[in-house]
């Protein structure tokens, strides 16, 4: 059985993203994981996915060790971050050397946009991040992922993925994954017809690179031809873990989607979000498959 270990191992961060759903993490101590607890689980991560979020993961104090734990079962180690920390390059090498499989980190536009966005002035530590992350790709087997959320500045601006990527080394990111701005109290994204447009954009560019989609409405990206979607792989149940339930509770994969077209369009069985369902659609080459996030 291999199976999905989703970890949030704090309640803090060092940014304060307009769409962040945790506003209150911003500059606080939060509450972190206690890695004592690991221990204690009975769970098999043998050739399973740990996933590790927070709030922001590099504010754990006890990251490497909490990733060390994993060491010896063959998981996969995949962890979403700001990446801020990461623009240390000695900071980076101790994560990555520590074992991460994967490191997804997202960019939120332009300088302007991007720190607009985060709150705070984040953008050159973003790119600093990429940078050392590339580099030790050379000696590591790591996996860089690039996440491009749609914002309102994105779309008012009509920016393109050259434009967005212009600081970015494209040919030392493996993956790139495209989003859009969840709404939230405090933010509310004007999405239109431009995501079409922007999703199609990021596709051609990335080339032959794997991109994922994430959080839209399928039907909106394919017009004309629709693609043969199959399971790139499949995991048997997923486990959430964090500070208030630090021994797991298996979730339920099976989730309301918001699609308004529901049972309308040859996609509506794809059509759930990473938000919704745990699940995305990612495009390999010229294939389109379902995979578990």
């Amino acid at each position: 059985m291999s199976n999905v270990y989703y970890f949030n191992v704090n309640y803090c961060c060092n940014n304060n993203c307009e769409f962040c759903l945790s506003h209150n993490t911003y500059n606080a101590t939060g509450q972190n994981y206690d890695i004592k607890k690991l221990s204690e689980l009975s769970y098999d991560f043998n050739k399973s996915r740990i996933i590790i979020n927070g709030g922001e993961p590099t504010l754990y104090k006890d990251l490497n060790k909490f990733i060390d734990f994993f060491k010896g079962s063959n998981a996969e180690i995949v962890m979403y971050s700001n990446g801020r920390l990461f623009s240390d390059f000695d900071y980076a090498k101790n994560v990555v050397s520590a074992g991460v499989s994967r490191i997804t980190i997202p960019l939120h536009g332009t300088r302007y946009i991007h720190n607009k966005i985060t709150g705070v002035d984040s953008y050159d530590e973003t790119i600093s991040a990429f940078k050392n992350l590339i580099k030790l790709k050379k000696d590591y087997a790591l996996t860089i992922e690039l996440k491009l959320i749609l914002n309102n500045e994105i779309i008012k601006n009509k920016l393109t993925c050259a434009q967005l990527l212009k600081d970015i080394d494209i040919d030392g990111i493996d993956n790139i994954v495209v989003s859009r701005v969840i709404e939230t109290e405090k933010y509310k994204p004007k999405l239109d017809n431009y995501i079409i447009i922007f999703a199609n954009d990021i596709i051609r560019y990335a080339g032959n690179k794997c991109v994922k989609i994430e959080d839209f409405n399928l039907c909106q990206f394919f017009t004309n031809e629709i693609p043969y979607i199959t399971d790139l792989e499949s995991f048997d149940e997923f486990y959430f873990f964090d500070a208030k339930t630090p021994n797991g509770e298996k979730d339920n994969y099976e989730k309301k989607t918001h699609c308004d077209k529901r049972g309308s369009h040859p996609l509506c069985e794809y059509c759930n979000s990473i938000m919704d369902n745990y699940y995305i659609i990612c495009k390999k080459g010229n294939k389109w498959f379902k995979i578990m996030e």
